[in-house]
């Protein structure tokens, strides 16, 4: 199973945000099912924005990530600066992979390197995934998925409920419509994070002078990642596979830059 969950690594990472997905779902609908009330709701979103708030907290507790204080620290809190956006911390989490992420929005906003891009990575590199990360930010983007999140959980909950109270059968069938919301909505979900992704590396495109810099950085990231999976990623990709992809396809990405 972890052999063939390797060779097709875009089909498990969705299969991971789809469990993901069904889980909070379930856990919304089912709050709002046993509470019958338009308050339910109103903590389902609440909470949701909460959680997304509190995102560098999370990071910093479950991915052990640190207050990054290395060499290219005063470097890239000035390059943020100059973007005009405030960081609330730039941080690292241990790992040999080059994957980089950033959470939180408002006071909280904050980046998250992966170890291994501040350690093998040259600074140019380093700082045009700074610029695609503050792209996001730059956007809303988190802001944008926390509300899109709001809105299916709550949309999801309401559907689910008034198709179980209508067909008055078994609990078990209220899980199964979760599952089935679940389905729907997340490839919604993957065409607006492959749009947002778009945008954010528009936004690197647009900033940097060497925007070649970036492609370097998208190649060294895939080398790292083949060889710490054994697996070779093809240059092409079927529109099925496309499908499946959280960011435009990787190869596409680095034409761009070149």
């Amino acid at each position: 199973m972890k052999k063939f969950l390797k060779m097709h690594f875009r089909f498990a990472r969705v299969l991971g945000l789809y469990f993901i997905g069904a889980t909070v779902i379930s856990l919304s609908t089912y709050s709002f099912y046993y509470f019958r009330s338009p308050w339910a709701l109103l903590i389902i979103i609440g909470m949701t924005f909460t959680i997304s708030f509190l995102g560098p907290l999370w990071c910093r507790i479950f991915l052990k990530s640190k207050l990054y204080k290395g060499k290219y620290e005063e470097k890239l809190y000035s390059f943020t600066r100059n973007q005009e956006i405030k960081l609330q911390g730039i941080y690292t989490i241990n790992s040999q992979s080059s994957q980089a992420f950033t959470c939180g929005f408002a006071r909280s906003k904050s980046v998250f390197y992966h170890s291994n891009i501040l350690e093998n990575h040259p600074y140019d590199e380093i700082k045009a995934v700074m610029a695609h990360e503050l792209g996001h930010q730059a956007h809303g983007d988190i802001t944008l998925y926390t509300s899109i999140i709001a809105i299916i959980l709550v949309l999801s909950s309401i559907l689910n409920v008034a198709l179980f109270s209508y067909i008055k059968t078994n609990s078990i069938v209220l899980l199964f419509f979760c599952f089935l919301t679940t389905a729907i909505s997340l490839p919604i979900v993957l065409v607006i994070s492959r749009w947002r992704e778009g945008l954010a590396d528009q936004y690197v495109y647009d900033l940097l002078k060497d925007k070649t810099a970036f492609a370097r950085f998208l190649e060294r990231l895939l080398k790292y990642w083949e060889k710490e999976n054994g697996i070779k990623v093809g240059r092409t990709i079927s529109p099925i596979a496309r499908l499946f992809l959280t960011h435009p396809f990787i190869y596409d990405r680095i034409r761009v830059f070149k």
